[in-house]
């Protein structure tokens, strides 16, 4: 799965670190350089240390998988070795450039990093947010009891027993914080990757939804509702206009992804298969991209003609925004009475799409997609 602010490699991901201005607001509280591990003096000026980030990112480029791939123990057993050291090195780093002076996004990222170290089984990053969750200061002690209960979502991301232990804390978290953009921000990750089954997900979300009033749970109310309707509605790469809404009695694939988005790619002869085995017995699917550049577009559907389905583009990505996608592919069904029924169907398109297509439809029509 990839960030929809940047090219997703593990490159992209940490260069914003030595940027410094944050892709997506997870944590807010200030972990203080002096408390965390291998703080290194102010010695190098802050453009040696951003060289060294740098470099430190490329290296961690090179031998972490995606994200979505370390949900995988076999593949993160595999990648740890490698990958454990030059993020150890960025953490070093971070601190060493937060000495000298406040830098805005530095913790957040800190704290991202430690997430993925914890998750690779890095005993000094556990014990250290451990030791962090018992902090005097509440807010620090909230950032590292987060930070650990998202590794451990992911750990568990097929045990669906441990994960309903986790969503137990995460609402008792949400209660005793109910403003935090921290939880709601955890919360939010938990629902759309690592879920061991789709009830777990719709859980995560629905803590946010009843138990948060914060700005970014704010967002997510303002989101689309499962089982509400939803029709999206925008101009087409091709020039024209598209409104699901025209698609009664269908059942409707919408795809968030982009040509830029490896992961995306890789989802297509899958998406096409299934278009082209259920589009008779009621299946529609409509592309909503995130490129930036119309002309990617236009020219990557031009080699894949597999791709037959009509394909939505405005610039900046509206529809993206408007629905809280921060990483893709995310795929939506809706079905034949117009209500959204998953936010989270790529992992199981093979069996909702049958089933859904085997609901009865309420004013069925066979008008054509535009």
């Amino acid at each position: 799965m990839m960030s929809v602010r940047a090219k997703y490699s593990w490159r992209a991901v940490l260069i914003t670190i030595t940027l410094l201005t944050g892709s997506r607001m997870w944590f807010s509280a200030d972990l203080r350089a002096a408390d965390t591990p291998a703080t290194a003096p102010a010695a190098r000026s802050a453009s040696e240390v951003m060289s060294d980030l740098r470099a430190a990112s490329a290296d961690v480029d090179k031998h972490l998988p995606p994200l979505n791939e370390l949900l995988d123990a076999k593949v993160r057993k595999e990648a740890a070795p490698a990958a454990i050291p030059p993020l150890q090195k960025i953490i070093a780093l971070l601190n060493e450039l937060e000495l000298k002076g406040p830098k805005p996004g530095l913790n957040e990222q800190r704290l991202q990093i430690l997430t993925i170290l914890t998750l690779l089984g890095d005993t000094p990053s556990r014990q250290y947010l451990e030791k962090s969750a018992q902090d005097k200061n509440p807010a620090s002690a909230l950032e590292a009891q987060l930070t650990i209960h998202q590794a451990e979502w992911w750990i568990a991301s097929q045990d669906s027993a441990a994960q309903t232990k986790i969503l137990a804390s995460m609402t008792s978290l949400a209660k005793a914080n109910p403003k935090s953009d921290s939880v709601a921000g955890t919360l939010q990750m938990m629902s759309r990757l690592g879920a061991a089954k789709p009830e777990l997900a719709r859980q995560a979300r629905q803590i946010i939804l009843t138990q948060l009033k914060g700005a970014v749970a704010s967002q997510v109310q303002s989101q689309p509702q499962l089982d509400a309707p939803l029709a999206l509605s925008g101009p087409t790469i091709t020039g024209g206009k598209l409104n699901t809404a025209d698609w009664k009695g269908k059942v409707i694939l919408v795809d968030f992804w982009a040509t830029w988005c490896g992961p995306c790619r890789e989802e297509m002869p899958r998406v096409a298969g299934l278009y082209a085995k259920y589009r008779a017995q009621g299946l529609e699917i409509v592309g909503v991209s995130g490129d930036q550049n119309a002309d990617d577009l236009k020219n990557y559907l031009a080699e894949h003609k597999e791709i037959a389905w009509p394909q939505i583009y405005e610039d900046n990505s509206p529809l993206l925004k408007r629905f809280g996608i921060e990483a893709i592919p995310t795929m939506y069904l809706i079905d034949r009475q117009g209500r959204l029924r998953t936010t989270t169907a790529r992992g199981e398109l093979e069996t909702l799409i049958p089933k859904l297509l085997a609901e009865k439809a309420e004013a069925p029509t066979t008008k054509p997609a535009p």
